[in-house]
């Protein structure tokens, strides 16, 4: 009894402090949409009077392929809706392809760090700020890229996680079975564009959310690993 106790002391201090630190996630988040309308007001009223650009005269938008190439055991990671979770990709579950189908698929949809990745088939929205470590493709994601005149994409990521966008979504969305966004809904979508100075000190502001996400992601990585061990030393 009193080793069950200890496992059960040990096993619960640790899954508190996972969800502890995921919920503070949680919080930042919502301190980050709640820091936008400080800003920028109701993106769909717009108070302030910002101008109004359509997304695709101020961004390159494209999208992933559409093909389903041969799934391999092995080789560069193939990466659909299901695979952004959580503000990140998850590598975990992706399918993987050749070299040749993935140079073929990065001639129209080549992924750069700090691209805007969005799912627009399935489960759409939760876009996030690409900070690439490896090499992937895409399928059925809209791919945001940088132009001459585009917005602070610290900016354009939280509007996309707007509840302004989330209406959009659901008025524009297609499909009986699975629901999709089309590219060219995507392009037609209208973003109030403020001041850059303004956009500017909106963008450190949620870069520091950012490094406190951060560090909370690899507290929750160290005590997942932790507790996986606790439990091989307890119950193996």
């Amino acid at each position: 009894m009193e080793v069950q106790k200890q496992i059960v002391a040990e096993l619960y201090k640790i899954t508190e402090i996972i969800n502890n630190s995921k919920e503070v996630i949680r919080n930042l988040d919502a301190l980050a949409q709640s820091l936008f309308y400080d800003y920028f007001g109701d993106p769909i009223s717009n108070p302030k009077r910002w101008n109004i650009e359509y997304l695709g005269d101020i961004c390159d938008v494209r999208d992933g392929t559409h093909d389903s190439p041969t799934y391999l055991e092995s080789g560069i990671p193939l990466i659909t809706s299901k695979n952004i979770k959580n503000g990140d990709i998850d590598f975990s579950s992706s399918n993987y392809i050749s070299m040749e189908d993935a140079i073929s698929i990065n001639k129209r949809s080549n992924v750069e760090n700090g691209d805007i990745l969005m799912p627009m088939i399935g489960t759409i929205g939760n876009p996030i700020i690409v900070k690439k470590d490896k090499e992937f493709c895409i399928k059925n994601i809209a791919l945001i890229k940088k132009c001459n005149n585009s917005p602070s994409f610290l900016y354009l990521n939280e509007f996309l996680k707007s509840k302004a966008f989330e209406e959009y979504i659901n008025k524009n969305k297609k499909g009986a079975t699975q629901k999709f966004l089309s590219l060219s809904i995507i392009r037609k979508l209208t973003i109030p564009i403020p001041p850059l100075a303004l956009q500017e000190r909106f963008a450190e502001r949620i870069d520091q959310i950012e490094q406190q996400k951060k560090g909370l992601e690899e507290t929750i990585a160290n005590m997942q690993t932790l507790l996986n061990c606790r439990m091989d030393y307890w119950f193996n």
